[in-house]
């Protein structure tokens, strides 16, 4: 049995005429793996709240999102009126729109011209001639109904499905 401990852990020293014990060694091999891990786990935190320290505060994580493009796409259905916003969870840089045939464009029977859509994109609104069909406004797109001349500018027809892809 040893006579004498360390300081710092109380590890076994043994004088010369102490009896070694195989017990004495396994406490003192438990005792200095468990300093070991403690420091392991210290330096691990201290380079975790290292990594945290150096990362992006919330301006910069704003700045990032607002970065991010924003995707969304949907169907409407017509309701005939002149004017109609369609509502966006973010404003629009984009919208294509079409009818549900994927057409911006048909040519009637009657020789008239259907306008359903196209694409907008910031500060260009989709036109048919002056009749602009998709304008993009903050938080959402317009659309349109009206007839000119025989022809029909309808991203707003009644009853028709519209689908559109936005990107903000």
């Amino acid at each position: 049995m040893s006579t004498n401990k360390t300081q710092h852990y109380q590890l076994n020293q043994w004088e010369a005429e102490d009896k070694v014990l195989r017990t004495e060694f396994n406490e003192d091999n438990q005792k200095i793996d468990q300093a070991l891990q403690e420091k392991a786990d210290q330096e691990a935190l201290t380079a975790l709240q290292s990594l945290v320290s150096q990362k992006a505060d919330s301006t910069d994580l704003e700045e990032m999102r607002s970065n991010l493009v924003q995707i969304a796409a949907g169907a409407y259905t017509g309701d005939g009126a002149a004017s109609r916003l369609i509502s966006l969870p973010f404003s629009p840089k984009a919208v294509y729109l079409c009818d549900k045939q994927g057409r911006t464009y048909a040519s009637g029977a009657n020789l008239a011209a259907y306008y359903y859509g196209g694409l907008a994109v910031t500060g260009n609104p989709a036109t048919a001639g002056e009749t602009a069909l998709v304008t993009l406004e903050a938080g959402g797109f317009r659309v349109v109904h009206k007839s000119s001349n025989g022809d029909y500018y309808a991203s707003n027809e009644k009853n028709t499905v519209f689908h559109y892809l936005a990107l903000g």
